[in-house]
């Protein structure tokens, strides 16, 4: 008991600063390595370091460290050597990890579930992310005359 909700986008927050390369598989090199590399040799350590991860996925820290971990995820999610991932578990991943800072979350995988792709591409993941932090929570600084990759390449 670590202090990290499986069900919830920190699991994953485990998995990136222990820099894991296969999803659902933590190699003992990786978690004693990744441990040692943060300090971490105790499980009162270990429990003060997930609280720092914690505050990184919730983006109360460094924005820029979200989207470090964003980043990595897309490579986490990839099988083998894959350079898209399947749009069903883009999806999952845009719930569970854009899902509790952009307001538009569920509006916008139901545009995707919409689209004819079967796949999400890196440079797709990349401007969602781009593009939730530019048009915020509510569209108001949408541009319609702006050239966002992550909707045009969705549309039919």
């Amino acid at each position: 008991a670590i202090g990290i909700d499986a069900s919830k986008a920190e699991s994953f927050g485990v998995c990136w600063r222990l820099n894991c390369e296969e999803q659902g598989i933590i190699t003992r090199k990786e978690f004693v390595s990744g441990f040692s590399a943060m300090g971490t040799d105790t499980i009162t350590k270990i429990k003060a370091q997930m609280k720092e991860v914690k505050a990184a996925i919730a983006q109360k820290s460094n924005p820029q460290e979200f989207k470090q971990f964003y980043l990595w995820l897309f490579n986490y999610c990839t099988e083998g050597q894959r350079k898209t991932i399947d749009k069903e578990v883009g999806l999952q991943m845009w719930r569970t990890v854009l899902g509790p800072h952009w307001g538009l979350t569920e509006k916008y995988c139901e545009f995707v579930e919409q689209s004819k792709v079967k796949s999400i591409s890196k440079d797709v993941w990349q401007q969602t992310l781009e593009f939730s932090r530019e048009v915020g929570g509510d569209l108001s600084k949408f541009d319609e005359n702006g050239t966002w990759v992550c909707t045009r390449l969705l549309l039919p």
